[in-house]
């Protein structure tokens, strides 16, 4: 049961990543974005520093809100222990109106067009298509500046606390469109692993550079008979690990405030033939291009089998792969992201925003009541609260977490060893939830992992992902633009480099590879991106 929450987490953190369209092209307006101040904020009469201590916030409100929802344990977030005990708290009974996560987007957009809206929304910047300014400016979504300014004082204290947050707020009109789901910056949280009990029968050290992985490679496959020594995240041939150490992007990258597009560089270009050799001395899974459902390659029997010797993984994940595996000196390590020289530093990794993906917007609804307003921004405002961001990340003190030796929240075994056989995962429904507009604290996964998968994010944190792509967004009519044009591009890189690395397309077609990626409209959307992330830092 726990490789199925491990699978499900990684889905979750995966959307941490994520580019989105926002709605008007304008580029300066007379919209102002909050900043941090020291003076007592006003809320209606009570200074802010009191907030947090109000309770109740309203006596028997309701108020409604829209969201997916599916879980094999409950059959509404009403049930969890944390929506239970913050209805006591804050005298704010909530009306769950749910739809199944299977077509979240049809039941959004059905909402949408017959107008019937909850006052709150499980909403992030990628929901409504044109972007949160077109969502605030068609009447979707609510402005909330002005808003949080008078009635959110904690969720403007963790918005503002440094830049990089503040700008994943805000959109580049300068308006806050929901409560985004803000966390502390997490490392690298996936990236290589090797078989270490190989590494230490066979006395290979930990590898650096292509040259070491390329030998250890060679001794997995003829000592170990490691079938598919190494596999690869996706099917199609792109592998950020793999391809971070030729200083190459997937896709659009910054290189230091220039925007280039990573599949048509030289670095690139290298990286293919290194993975062609490979493929060619079948160090590289020989059927990687038809693992289509596998997220990282190979299956679970695969990576314990015996089978693999190196791929990319999650940290929380080596143990219970070993408990897996059936085998007693079974024992996988995360390992460093390969680069050509020693000394060499990597500028690509996995990155985890500051904000993720989830939220949650207000609508217009609301504008017709101030006081039912008020009590919705506050209901969220006390979300970002160390107290009731607490309550919903843990659940209930005493029973489903408690404080360890340093002071700091920990979940107890009802919910890591449940005595019910349920797993991490299936537990946490029943106290805490992950979604929605919040402070995130996401070192609550890390109550089962060892000092040693700890120590990934050290390892792997060697590639500093310096050129990663913030999470730019792009106007309504910019991305009506580039996705006419880069749908094709798309089509034709994806269906080109695995043909590259198996030699089905031999490398003397890299030249015409890269005209045809020109002739069908590249450049427009490297300005396109060049655009949003001139914006993006203007912000």
């Amino acid at each position: 049961m726990k490789k199925i929450f491990a699978i499900l987490l990684v889905i979750l953190m995966l959307n941490g990543m994520f580019t989105a369209c926002s709605g008007s092209t304008n580029e300066n307006t007379d919209v102002t974005t909050p900043t941090p101040t020291s003076e007592p904020i006003e809320n209606t009469g009570n200074e802010a520093e009191d907030y947090e201590f109000r309770m109740p916030i309203a006596e028997n409100a309701v108020l409604s809100y829209w969201t997916t929802f599916g879980s094999t344990q409950i059959t509404s977030p009403a049930e969890k222990a944390c929506y239970i005990e913050m209805e006591k708290r804050t005298g704010v009974q909530i009306d769950w109106r749910l739809a199944p996560s299977a077509n979240s987007s049809e039941a959004f957009n059905l909402m949408v067009m017959g107008g019937d809206y909850a006052d709150l929304i499980a909403a992030g910047p990628a929901t409504y298509t044109g972007g949160l300014d077109s969502a605030i400016e068609n009447g979707v979504f609510i402005r909330l500046n002005e808003y949080v300014e008078k009635w959110a004082p904690n969720f403007l204290s963790r918005m503002n606390r440094d830049d990089a947050t503040r700008r994943q707020q805000i959109t580049d009109l300068g308006n806050i469109a929901y409560f985004g789901s803000i966390q502390n910056p997490q490392p690298a949280w996936v990236g290589p692993m090797m078989r270490q009990d190989w590494l230490d029968e066979l006395g290979f050290e930990t590898p650096v550079t292509y040259n070491d992985w390329y030998e250890i490679l060679k001794a997995f496959r003829d000592q170990k008979g490691a079938t598919m020594a190494l596999t690869y995240t996706g099917f199609n041939g792109i592998s950020e690990s793999m391809h971070a150490g030729f200083n190459v992007g997937n896709k659009f990258y910054n290189e230091n405030g220039t925007v280039k597009y990573g599949f048509i560089e030289d670095g690139f270009k290298n990286y293919l033939m290194l993975m062609n050799k490979w493929y060619t001395e079948k160090l590289i899974d020989q059927d990687f291009y038809t693992r289509v459902t596998e997220p990282f390659g190979a299956s679970i029997d695969m990576m314990t089998k015996g089978t693999v010797g190196a791929f990319d993984y999650v940290y929380t994940m080596p143990h219970i792969l070993a408990a897996m595996s059936g085998d007693p000196n079974y024992h996988v390590k995360a390992v460093p992201l390969p680069v050509q020289n020693v000394g060499d530093v990597a500028h690509f990794r996995r990155v985890n925003f500051e904000l993720g993906d989830a939220g949650t917007a207000l609508t217009p609804v609301l504008l017709e009541d101030t006081e039912r307003l008020e009590i919705a921004v506050r209901w969220m405002d006390y979300r970002y609260t160390d107290e009731g961001s607490e309550l919903i990340t843990y659940g209930i003190l005493g029973e489903s977490y408690e404080y360890n030796e340093n002071g700091e929240p920990q979940f107890t075994e009802l919910v890591y060893k449940n005595p019910d056989g349920l797993s991490f995962n299936e537990a946490r429904e029943h106290y805490g939830d992950m979604s929605g507009g919040q402070f995130y604290r996401w070192e609550c996964e890390n109550i089962t992992v060892s000092e040693e998968e700890l120590a990934a994010y050290d390892i792997w944190g060697q590639a500093d992902g310096a050129w990663v792509m913030p999470p730019v967004t792009l106007t309504s009519e910019e991305g009506s633009e580039y996705s006419k044009l880069y749908g094709d591009i798309e089509t034709f890189v994806t269906e080109s480099i695995p043909k590259f690395i198996t030699g089905t397309k031999p490398m003397s077609e890299w030249d015409s590879y890269v005209a045809q990626i020109n002739k069908l409209g590249i450049d427009r959307c490297i300005e396109i991106y060049q655009n949003a992330l001139n914006r993006y830092n203007a912000r």
